[in-house]
């Protein structure tokens, strides 16, 4: 430098990589050649010091006081120490627990929990500092002994429930010791020995032993747990108590029935339920834990109907209702159920086999009509379709026999009019047969109504046959044809044996009823014949006309149709007939003059005979002949009404040449 410095800064000098003992030499010249020199000695130190972590190992459990050392080494010395934690995500400023010139610090961690970064940072006393950080995991929380339980609290090693099973959690991997302590607080037992455990559930059994495999006496006995984790934190101590009790005679199950069986649970009010009744005792205790399992034919268990239930000694009952563990109706068929009763000490009895079954049928009786004969009915009495027929039989899934059967008769307005059966017990794959005499009943439509009730309480669909009744005889008329005369002053009508004569019935539609026209017939007799008529004595009508023949007279028609189901026409209390006249003697006719074969001309007088006892009219024809060939006709114009005979009439008439 060329200018003077005076307690001013010489000179920067970098030292950096470089470390030793050095010299440092100045020199100044002033212009006229003289010098002037001077030197200093400096220990150059570059080098941070070196430090590590002794104590804890990283990521080790520690909990409580930490007793941290660590190593630093500075050839020159360290000037101070600096111990710092920090929590894992950095999230937080390091909190500094120690600062001096010691190596090692014990750190109380009271309150910290997890995860942290320790660290130290040493100086040394040319400020060149250094750090070693490590992961350390504080435990300051004991492991939770929860929910501890034993079962059953009550036993003895020779009942039949021979141990209780000892049930508890832990928070975290522990060691767990279970000591047996009797009622004066002596361990008589040591069950678990610090015996690692991971976190969760832990099952121990005790079978009643104390350390030298005898039974322990009956009393009252503590069961003491503690758990210690891998920081050496120790639980709470928990603890339960248990008895050994003297009693091994197991609960008595009695009286067991069950109603109704079959039953049919389809919500119909009728048999949905079945009660399970059963009574229940024991030598000892008051209470007995009950469980009621229900299977189906195959073993398969279906319902837990109660399920180690405290029951009262006593008559007890439980209901089913058909329904399986998913709260849905099972299929019909047999079940079977099984009563478990157990006593405080385990003493237990298992009540279940084949007289236990139960019958669950939902499934509705069958009536299978076979047969209805005949379909209409004339109940009168008189031995010709008075009655009908009904053949039936019933089926059902599940039963032998249907224990209420009904079967009535009733009109289209569905009112019983007659009882047959009235709740009759009826056996399966028999037919039966019911007859109806339709007394007391008028023309209609009715229907014979068989209902009946299974075993289980299903209604069966009501099945209906119909059954006419046909009380109305047939109507007949007649038709008299050509030719015919009424004189209509109440005799006879006059006819002919070339009269025709027509019968025709129809069968009337009596409140929706008619059974058809079987047959018609009618009987001949002369007015004065008062004999009986037989039944030989009908002539079947097949039809078309039939004549009146034999000596003129008065005859009697009687006339008759017959339906198919035997109902006889008649005009109330007597046969229909008509009376008729027979006619067939022609009138009598004679010409007295002129005489035959007389030669006439101008008025001739025609005197003659006309006669008979129905006389009707006469005329006069006038024919023109010629060698057999008719040349001319002529009719009078008069037809003269007479009824008198003997008398004679006269025409003139010019006879035309």
């Amino acid at each position: 430098m060329n200018f003077p410095v005076k307690n001013g800064n010489l000179a920067f000098w970098d030292t950096l990589g470089l470390n030793g003992l050095w010299k440092v030499r100045l020199s100044a010249v002033d212009k006229s050649g003289n010098v002037s020199n001077t030197s200093i000695k400096l220990n150059i130190d570059n080098e941070p010091p070196y430090v590590y972590i002794i104590n804890p190992n990283g990521y080790s459990k520690n909990k409580g006081s930490i007793n941290v050392e660590w190593f630093v080494y500075d050839q020159y010395g360290i000037k101070k120490n600096i111990l710092q934690y920090q929590n894992i995500n950095r999230s937080n400023p390091p909190v500094i627990i120690y600062e001096g010139n010691e190596t090692k610090y014990n750190w109380d961690t009271t309150g910290l929990n997890g995860k942290y970064y320790l660290k130290i940072v040493s100086e040394d006393l040319a400020e060149n500092v250094s750090s070693d950080e490590i992961i350390i995991n504080i435990d300051n929380t004991p492991p939770i002994i929860s929910n501890l339980s034993a079962y059953p609290l009550i036993f003895h090693p020779q009942s039949q429930l021979k141990l209780t099973m000892i049930t508890f959690e832990i928070s975290e991997n522990s060691k767990v010791t279970i000591d047996i302590l009797n009622s004066s607080g002596t361990m008589v037992r040591n069950l678990i020995n610090s015996y690692p455990y991971n976190t969760g559930t832990v099952t121990e059994i005790w079978n009643g032993l104390d350390k030298f495999g005898k039974i322990v006496p009956e009393g009252i006995y503590t069961i003491k747990i503690q758990a210690i984790d891998e920081s050496g934190n120790c639980s709470d101590i928990k603890t339960i108590s248990i008895i050994i009790s003297g009693d091994i005679i197991s609960p008595e199950v009695k009286n067991i029935t069950d109603s109704p069986d079959p039953f049919s649970p389809n919500n119909d009010n009728i048999k949905d339920y079945i009660t399970i009744h059963y009574n229940l005792s024991d030598n000892v205790y008051s209470y007995i834990n009950t469980t009621i399992d229900i299977y189906n034919s195959i073993g398969n268990e279906v319902r837990k109907l109660i399920n180690n239930v405290m029951k009262l000694v006593g008559d007890n009952q439980d209901i089913w209702d058909g329904k399986n563990n998913e709260n849905l109706i099972l299929p019909d068929g047999k079940y079977y159920y099984k009563i478990t009763a157990s006593d405080d000490v385990g003493n237990t009895s298992v009540i279940e086999g084949e007289e236990y079954s139960i019958i669950l049928d939902n499934t509705k009786p069958v009536i299978n009509l076979l047969r209805v004969e005949p379909e209409i009915i004339s109940p009168n009495n008189d031995g010709i379709v008075d009655k009908t027929e009904v053949s039936y039989f019933l089926s059902d899934n599940l039963s032998s026999y249907i224990p209420k059967v009904d079967v009535v008769v009733k009109d289209i307005h569905n009112n019983i009019i007659k009882v047959i059966y009235d709740n009759v017990s009826q056996d399966l794959g028999n037919t039966y047969s019911i007859e109806w005499d339709g007394a007391l009943t008028s023309d209609g439509i009715y229907y014979v109504s068989i209902n009946c009730i299974d075993l289980a309480g299903n209604s069966a669909i009501e099945k209906k046959a119909e059954i006419k009744v046909d009380l109305t005889p047939s109507v007949t008329t007649f038709m008299i044809g050509e030719p015919k005369y009424d004189y209509k002053d109440g005799s006879p009508l006059l006819v002919s044996s070339k009269t025709p004569i027509i019968l025709t019935a129809t069968d009337p539609l009596v409140n929706g009823v008619s059974s058809g026209v079987k047959i018609s017939q009618y009987c001949i007799k002369k007015i004065l014949d008062l004999t009986p008529i037989q039944e030989t004595d009908w002539v079947d009508y097949t039809g078309g006309a039939f004549y009146l023949t034999g000596e003129d007279g008065d005859y009697k028609i009687y006339y008759r149709s017959i339906d198919n189901v035997g109902n006889i026409e008649k005009e109330g209390q007597d046969l229909r007939k008509i009376i008729l006249r027979l006619d067939n003697t022609p009138p009598e006719v004679e010409i007295l003059s002129p005489p035959e074969g007389t030669l006439l001309n101008g008025n001739v007088n025609i005197f003659g005979t006309v006669n008979d006892i129905h006389f009707d009219y006469y005329k006069i024809d006038y024919i023109g002949e010629e060698e057999g060939v008719i040349k001319k006709k002529q009719e009078s114009e008069l037809k003269k009404e007479y009824s008198e005979s003997g008398i004679l009439w006269v025409l003139q008439k010019d006879i035309i040449q």
